[in-house]
This record gives C-alpha cells, structure tokens and sequence, in this order.
C-alpha cells in the first residue's frame, strides 16, 4: 500500500520482472522458477542463484565467486540491487543449509548479515547437504517430539533450521540443573555436552549427536529412541531431586503405628506435625522450625508441592533450581531441624497431655524403625525374642520399684 520505497523496490526487482508472480490456477502469489523468466539475463542470475543455494556440495561454497560473477561482465548487476536477489532466493529456494560466517554458523539470518554478504562475501560460507530419505526420517522423529505435536506441517526443505529452532526453544525451559548436575548417564551426559558445544545444525544433527549416542544416522529408530532417553532424562533432572528429597522426608520422620506402605510424604508430613500441639509450636524461638511445622501441617495437592515448600524455606530455592550441592544441603538441614524440634519436645517442662500423647506415638515411631534395623541385622525372629527380652527386663525393674 502506498509509494513508499519498499513498493517501488518490488515492484521494480520482483514483480514486473517476473521473479514474483500469482499462480493462475491455485491463485497463490510465489516466487517463480527460472525456466519462467523471459529475460535471458536474469534467467541467468536467478538460475544461479539457485543452483549454488540448492546443490549438495561435500565442502561448504564460499560467497566470493557467486558475488563476483553477478557482478561482473556479461552480467553486470548493480550493487544496490545484490541485496534483495540474494535475500528473494533464500526464501524462494530453502534447502538444509549451514550458513556460516568466518566458521561460526548463524542462527538468525537478518537483513544486516544479507547486505554485508554482499560487501564481505568471502567471510561467508554455505554448506547444502544432500538429504536423503533416512536424514529426512531423522530429522522428523526430532522435530516431532520436541514440538510434541502429533500432527505438524513444515517445508521438508527447511526441516535442518526447524529442528534446531525446536532443539534451542527446549533447551531454554530446561531447569538449569540440568545443564550442571553430575547425576545424568554416560549417554545423557554426552548428549547434553554436544547440545551446548555445537552450533552448526548439520553438524549437530548428522555428525556430532550421532557420535555422542554411539548411534550412527543409518540406524535411525535406535537413534531417535536414544535421543528421547536423553531428552526425557535432562527434562526429569528437577523429579529426581524432588524424588531424593521425598526419601530423605520419609528417612528422617517417625510417625508411628499410623504409617503404612501406600501413605504419601504429605501424609507423614501432616501426621508428624499433628504431634506437637499449638502451645509447644508458638513456644519454639527458632523461626525456621516453627516454619517447618507449620508448612508441614498444611493439606497440599502433590507431594512435590509439599517438596518444594520446604525447599523454599530450608535451602532458599525451589527444586526446579536446585544443582547437586543443594540435595546434600536440604538434607542436613532438613535432619538437622527434625531432630531439634523433637529434642526440645521431649525435654520439653510440664508438657500437656497432647504433647505427652504425641511424644509417644514419635517414640514408638522410633522404637519401629529400631526394630527394623535390628530384623535386617539379625533376623526378625532373633530381633522379637530381644525384644521380649527387653520387655521383661523393663517388667522385673518396675517390680523392683515396686517392692
């Protein structure tokens, strides 16, 4: 719309020259095939154009030969006119290229980059790999699940540039444990090194991944199924923590009788704060272990929710930021405030008949746990007769007392 100089540019380089035209029969507006021109010379230019940005080479094309001959006789195009040819044929011919400039690939081509092309072209080169049906199916299975889309429509010419656009979106949602942690898989840890090394998609994809799963192209299924693994395992690094956390929650609480094997974390949680009373809670001095009780009191819908409460509270950050280091903090502070906060309820003066019922239901939660770890050091039926040998031993003292 209007007479601005964008609209006299397309009309004069693109649309009275041919080079954009409207497709009579499906009404669609694209740019046009060489064989289409009528004029020899810019048959010629846009022919070469073409070939040099579509056919496969084994070694990346430099710019400096292209440029030099559309610049030169017979051809002569003018300078100012470079910019826009060059920039219509990357849209018009999209191939799996590698664009580079001086080695380093470039992830956006902007308008910038086209023009200093032009003035630069030796600085610049471009590698058009030969897809074949097997880098195609590769290619797919990437995209595919890292879109997670069932049913997805992209040009097959520009699949190289969509999956890596795909592959850096991912890579940003990750947490950034994941990009630390020292707890991944050989496999895993191979894979996430080559994802930030690598910058040059036809690399990544057909040489350097291929290298990091010890999976080549030609076995695309074992490829793309080791490529989920590696993908699932980076994206489940903030669970497993969650799932470190939950063990070391269960490890440190005793809740007596009350627990059973199907009861969640949240419930121990809950059950174990109901052993301290209002009066004790609002007469601890510490903050952080008042926090700890009353956090753990509270009905959450996961156990995760729970997990990352008290993260918040003990170690300052949730889960999803953790690295390695704050798993071991979580667990010394989280053991620590539990055994403080029992201490101080049994040494606790005068306490109330709902803290003394409390306290005994946390002691026999002891006595369990006790009884455990003896079963597995000398047999459950050794253990029980010990037991009952304490117990009768606890029966003659208190006879003793009494007499």
């Amino acid at each position: 719309d209007g007479f601005f100089p964008d609209r006299s540019m397309f009309n004069t380089v693109l649309l009275h020259t041919g080079l954009y035209a409207k497709d009579d029969a499906s009404g669609r507006w694209s740019y046009v095939h060489e064989q289409s021109l009528k004029d020899p010379g810019l048959k010629h230019v846009w022919g070469g154009l073409r070939r040099f940005l579509t056919e496969p080479s084994d070694q990346p094309k430099n710019f400096e030969k292209l440029i030099a001959s559309l610049l030169s006789p017979p051809v002569g195009l003018r300078m100012g006119v470079l910019p826009i040819l060059l920039a219509a044929s990357l849209r018009a011919f999209p191939s799996a290229i590698s664009l580079m400039h001086r080695g380093v690939y470039l992830n956006d081509v902007l308008p910038s980059d086209i023009e200093n092309i032009c003035k630069t072209p030796k600085e610049y080169e471009i590698l058009v790999l030969d897809i074949d049906e097997t880098k195609l199916k590769l290619l797919r299975g990437v995209y595919k699940h890292l879109s997670r889309i069932a049913k997805y429509e992209i040009e097959e010419n520009d699949l190289v540039r969509h999956c890596f656009d795909a592959l850096e979106a991912w890579k940003h949602q990750l947490p950034p444990a994941a990009f630390t942690t020292g707890r991944l898989s050989k496999q895993a840890d191979a894979f996430r090194t080559t994802i930030v090394r690598v910058h040059d998609p036809v690399q990544l994809f057909f040489t350097e991944l291929p290298r990091a799963v010890a999976i080549s192209v030609d076995r695309t299924k074992q490829f793309l199924d080791a490529f989920k693994y590696c993908v699932e395992e980076l994206e489940n690094v903030a669970q497993t923590y969650t799932e470190q956390a939950i063990r070391i929650v269960e490890s440190s609480l005793s809740v007596g009788s009350d627990r059973n094997d199907a009861c969640s974390v949240r419930e121990m949680a809950r059950q174990w704060a109901s052993y301290f009373p209002d009066q004790f809670v609002e007469n601890l001095s510490d903050g952080v272990a008042k926090g700890l009780l009353s956090r753990m009191a509270l009905d959450y819908e996961s156990d995760s929710l729970l997990i990352d409460s008290l993260a918040s509270l003990l170690v300052k950050k949730s889960v999803r930021r953790w690295d390695d280091s704050m798993a071991a903090a979580f667990d010394r502070d989280f053991t620590s405030y539990v055994s403080k906060i029992e201490n101080e309820a049994i040494s606790y003066p005068a306490p109330t008949e709902g803290l003394r019922n409390g306290l005994s239901r946390l002691v026999y939660g002891r006595v369990q746990q006790l009884f455990t770890q003896l079963s597995d050091l000398v047999g459950e039926e050794k253990a029980a007769e010990m037991l009952r040998a304490l117990s009768t031993k606890a029966e003659e003292g208190q006879h003793g007392i009494a007499r």
